[in-house]
């Protein structure tokens, strides 16, 4: 590929679902220097799957039949251009929108599964890490599984807890492998009741972006969760077949944005659980 592209003013936003990334997304993209769409799951469920199949059969050892798969055919260079090139075009759309001083936010909460194969293949992008008490996302997943979520949220409090630690664990193993003016953390609490001076920080210190212009009363003031919860706030644009079918901006059911009637409320045993299973993490993010 000619001139192949790295990264350079991607933002991926990762996080576990219901850990308030698309909230954190919607104010990003407020700004008048930043640009985004609604999750593309690019890496984790088109290029990561691919490669992590690749690297699982070109071991003999792992397919029980020994020489099986495209490692017949392909050589491991071969392979991997592969990747590259269908990457570049699945990227376009994207691409396509980046200029000077523009940054593109990629929120797909899963990502965070799959931080080893962005930095192998965009080594320029920045990761931003959103973390959130597991307690009130593990409450939200199951309540979200006996609605609006019930094909993907497990309802269970083993695996919903389960979620949680396998995506701060994977953020956790890759984070010092990545540059450090690349990879940003922040807690979900920290951006309420008012985060602005949080949300400032981020802004100056990772992006390095002038926040007198984009004037955060006004981004915090558009994105309440009141507003949110009437559909209003900063609107997600879609693009290609979906725009067809469901129109140029995203709407998530009102119940995306918390039901407190529908709440899951967790039981002590529950609560004991994720306090026993999560407790490396929750000492470390002062949880």
């Amino acid at each position: 590929m000619t001139n192949k592209f790295k990264g350079k003013g991607l933002i991926f936003l990762v996080g576990c679902p219901r850990s308030g990334t698309t909230y954190l997304q919607k104010l990003l993209a407020s700004h008048s220097q930043i640009i985004t769409g609604q999750e593309s799951r690019i890496f984790s469920h088109y290029i990561g799957p691919q490669v992590r199949d690749w690297e699982m059969m070109i071991k003999p050892e792992n397919t029980g039949r020994g020489a099986v798969g495209l490692g017949c055919y392909l050589s491991v260079a071969e392979f991997y251009k592969y990747i590259e090139q269908s990457l570049s075009i699945l990227l376009q759309p994207i691409i396509s929108k980046l200029e000077a001083n523009i940054f593109f936010v990629e929120k797909t909460p899963y990502h965070a599964l799959y931080l080893k194969e962005i930095i192998h293949f965009l080594p320029e992008a920045k990761i931003l890490h959103l973390v959130r008490d597991p307690q009130q996302v593990i409450s939200s997943i199951l309540s979200a599984s006996q609605t609006w979520g019930s094909g993907w949220a497990p309802s269970s409090i083993e695996l919903a807890t389960q979620m949680w630690l396998d995506h701060v664990e994977s953020v956790n193993e890759f984070k010092d492998k990545i540059n450090e003016h690349q990879f940003y953390e922040l807690r979900y609490e920290d951006l309420l009741p008012d985060g602005k001076t949080t949300f400032t920080q981020l802004l100056e210190s990772f992006l390095q972006l002038d926040t007198e212009e984009s004037n955060i009363d006004q981004i915090f003031q558009l994105n309440t969760k009141e507003a949110m919860q009437k559909g209003q706030g900063f609107q997600i644009p879609i693009w290609g077949a979906y725009a067809k079918q469901m129109g140029t901006h995203h709407k998530d059911p009102l119940s995306f944005y918390g039901d407190h009637k529908n709440q899951y409320v967790l039981n002590q045993e529950e609560i004991k659980y994720i306090l026993s299973t999560c407790a490396k993490y929750i000492k470390q993010y002062d949880y």
